[in-house]
């Protein structure tokens, strides 16, 4: 979040997805209070606040289809995995849910993009064996080095908790005509 001068608050994100998103939880009371490259703090009712340590960032990529984040709650020192993604990547990570197709059918009857996002809690131990694994897959000089990624992430991408689903209307860019 950036402040103005008058208090108000504006939010910069590498895509307008984000911002909606941001701007969907403040209408339900998780506001945004900070972020940095190293953690964010979110304010809730009361008014409490959470700030999360970013373990490791996993920025969008057209050929994975998605994005994720691994944050560390500071209090209570607990671990998650959040990812949001295209339906048809999304679909592959998360646990059985019957009404996620019909939903993203749906949404694209409509002409909506949909999203999709999940967590999954991760223990300091599962969190130590992904890094290591995930370190050593990057530092593959070889022909081998994307499959060793792949097979990395697929240890924090199975057996998530289907979060929302939502219907993003894609606009044009302002320098496409």
């Amino acid at each position: 979040p950036v402040r103005d001068e008058d208090g108000g608050v504006e939010f910069q994100a590498s895509s307008p997805d984000e911002v909606a998103m941001v701007k969907f939880a403040a209408s339900v009371g998780v506001h945004l209070h900070e972020r940095t490259l190293k953690n964010m703090t979110l304010k809730t009712q009361g008014p409490h606040y959470l700030t999360y340590n970013i373990i490791k960032m996993f920025p969008f990529s057209s050929e994975r289809k998605c994005m994720s984040i691994i944050v560390q709650e500071e209090n209570s020192h607990t671990y998650q995995f959040l990812m949001k993604g295209a339906d048809v990547k999304m679909t592959q990570v998360i646990d059985k849910c019957d009404w996620l197709d019909e939903s993203c059918q749906e949404m694209a009857q409509k002409g909506l993009r949909t999203l999709v996002f999940a967590q999954r809690q991760l223990t300091e131990t599962q969190v130590h064996s992904f890094m290591a694994a995930y370190d050593k897959a990057n530092a593959t000089l070889d022909d081998t080095r994307n499959d060793k990624i792949n097979a990395a992430m697929d240890m924090l991408e199975s057996g998530m908790e289907l979060v929302a689903v939502t219907g993003v209307e894609d606009q044009l860019q302002d320098d496409v005509t």
